[in-house]
């Protein structure tokens, strides 16, 4: 199937009928998923339609030797189909929200335990049946639940203001410790930030994507064909100066596409590098803080 993804899948809709598919392991990280624009026909994708319809968590498969060796997860209900270098993960139980488990899979509780179990960076249904995925009781009446969790998004939101989450722990500490436990609010916490994370990874490709994109409309420059072609791919982590020291040494090559690096040029570039900077940095810092919350309360869940 990922073979014959690769063979016939299509720059453009060819046909109403085509659906758009996801072949490449770059364009799904963690809690991130990213359409590259490729579709596929029908004669391909309707032997696998069930498996595609609803939620579905998108895992890596297989990844190369020399990267981290980890669970890489995204989470998508949209109408996406995917090459076989994923696995998925449907849910049959629709007690479990699709967030709580997409959480599991990418904390370092999970992580660490598929380190130590599995050898290899291959990822199988086999090793997938082994993770230890926490149970939930389902006991607490629905309307506490919702008092609870909205408790929950208030001390979130007041942990990023504070850059500290040390009252949410607490909160989460004191429903795991409750007679009878209350799990269940501590799987609506993780599923909420697990969704948080979603949308935060989804903010910060869009304002990447436009810097890019921007980059090539107005000044004629497509960051893939410069050398090194990754160097943008983070730009937010480089200075103004080191963009245009990048810039400088791809002069030749932006010479011989007639493309004229003029100080007004330059100005322009500037002001959408600063811009998109400054709005992806405090993003980036919100999923690093978000992250690290989800792997304590994972460990606190797991009694770690």
């Amino acid at each position: 199937y990922k073979s014959t993804v690769e063979e016939y899948k299509l720059a453009s809709r060819q046909a109403e009928s085509g659906k758009p598919v996801i072949e490449s392991a770059n364009q799904v990280s963690r809690y991130s998923l990213e359409w590259a624009g490729s579709f596929i026909p029908k004669t391909l994708w309707k032997q696998h339609s069930a498996l595609h319809e609803g939620d579905k968590i998108a895992l890596h498969a297989a990844r190369k030797p020399k990267l981290e060796r980890r669970l890489v997860a995204g989470l998508t209900s949209d109408d996406l189909y995917f090459s076989n270098r994923f696995i998925l993960i449907k849910l049959t139980q629709e007690k479990y929200a699709a967030e709580f488990i997409l959480a599991l899979l990418n904390s370092s509780v999970l992580n660490k335990y598929f380190k130590i179990r599995f050898p290899i960076t291959d990822v199988d249904g086999y090793m997938l049946h082994q993770l230890p995925i926490r149970r939930i009781d389902f006991g607490i009446a629905a309307s506490k639940r919702a008092t609870l969790l909205s408790g929950a998004k208030q001390l979130y939101d007041r942990a990023i203001i504070d850059r500290d989450f040390v009252a949410s722990l607490n909160f989460v500490s004191e429903q795991l410790s409750a007679k009878p436990e209350r799990a269940d609010v501590v799987h609506d916490f993780l599923a909420f930030l697990a969704k948080q994370m979603m949308d935060l990874n989804k903010h910060q490709c869009t304002v990447a994507r436009q810097f890019l994109t921007d980059l090539k409309d107005f000044h004629g420059i497509d960051a893939r064909t410069l050398n090194p072609k990754t160097k943008l791919d983070e730009f937010w982590k480089l200075d103004t100066v080191e963009v245009f020291a990048h810039l400088n040494k791809n002069r030749k090559a932006l010479a011989a596409a007639k493309l004229d690096l003029n100080e007004a040029a330059e100005n322009k570039i500037r002001s959408r590098f600063e811009q998109s900077k400054s709005a992806i940095v405090p993003l980036e810092a919100q999923i690093a803080f978000t992250d690290d919350l989800i792997d304590q309360i994972v460990y606190r869940l797991y009694a770690l």
